[in-house]
């Protein structure tokens, strides 16, 4: 998981720095995103949501809605 978070750190960081994202602390932003995104990256969690009756395409839509509402709060800044 270290080299997951470093490459979420780095690209929110690259964010920042472009002034796509807001100024913060990019490492804490990255392990927010991490932490908000666990069940689509951690195996475990995938396994389980497909078990319990999730489709692929239905878990896709999901990971896309909250990526889009992470971004925009990046874009706006964690106060």
């Amino acid at each position: 998981m270290g080299r997951f978070l470093a490459v979420l750190e780095s690209v929110v960081r690259e964010g920042m720095e472009s002034g796509e994202f807001a100024a913060g602390d990019a490492m804490a932003a990255a392990l927010t995103l991490k932490q908000a995104t666990m069940t689509w990256h951690h195996p475990v969690m995938v396994a389980e949501c497909l078990r319990i009756g999730s489709t692929a395409e239905a878990m896709l839509a999901d990971l896309e809605r909250t990526m889009a509402l992470l971004a925009a709060g990046l874009k706006r800044g964690v106060r």
